[in-house]
């Protein structure tokens, strides 16, 4: 209740607490609000892709959060879409890391989409997860075209 309010709480660590993508809505929800937070890491919560798209949401209208840790939280490919989606609007966010989940090829040209037209992610990290040699030679390509940090 009082993360959406809060005007002074710039960073919030919440990783490996488990809650799922119930709590993930939750969070979510405060990030309309919330004009402060700049980093979020949300590691190891297992909020899959419901939780991801209520981000995604959030992400589309919050200009603050710069930072983004999802990794190891069993987002799959529809997950990933909808972060894509929130990454062509948003500008704001520079880092995310969405290590050991479970993006695969779908996924990962989706994102491949939205990072072309993204103008503010800075590093990217897409480590252990479904991604084949293909579709990480188009993720590396873009990246280097865009100037972003890759870690694989």
């Amino acid at each position: 209740d009082g993360i959406p309010m809060n005007c002074t709480l710039l960073e919030i660590d919440l990783r490996s607490n488990g809650f799922g993508n119930s709590g993930a809505k939750s969070l979510s929800s405060a990030l309309l609000v919330n004009k402060n937070l700049k980093k979020m890491n949300l590691g190891g919560n297992k909020i899959g892709d419901l939780g991801a798209k209520a981000f995604a949401n959030s992400l589309r209208v919050n200009q603050s959060v710069q930072e983004l840790y999802f990794f190891g939280n069993h987002m799959g490919d529809e997950g990933i879409r909808a972060l894509g989606d929130a990454l062509r609007v948003n500008s704001t966010l520079q880092r995310i890391k969405l290590s050991g989940n479970d993006i695969g090829k779908i996924g990962c040209r989706e994102l491949g989409r939205s990072l072309m037209i993204n103008r503010g992610l800075q590093f990217l990290d897409l480590w252990d997860n479904r991604i084949s040699v293909e579709e990480m030679g188009l993720i590396e390509a873009i990246c280097r075209f865009k100037g972003i940090a890759l870690e694989l």
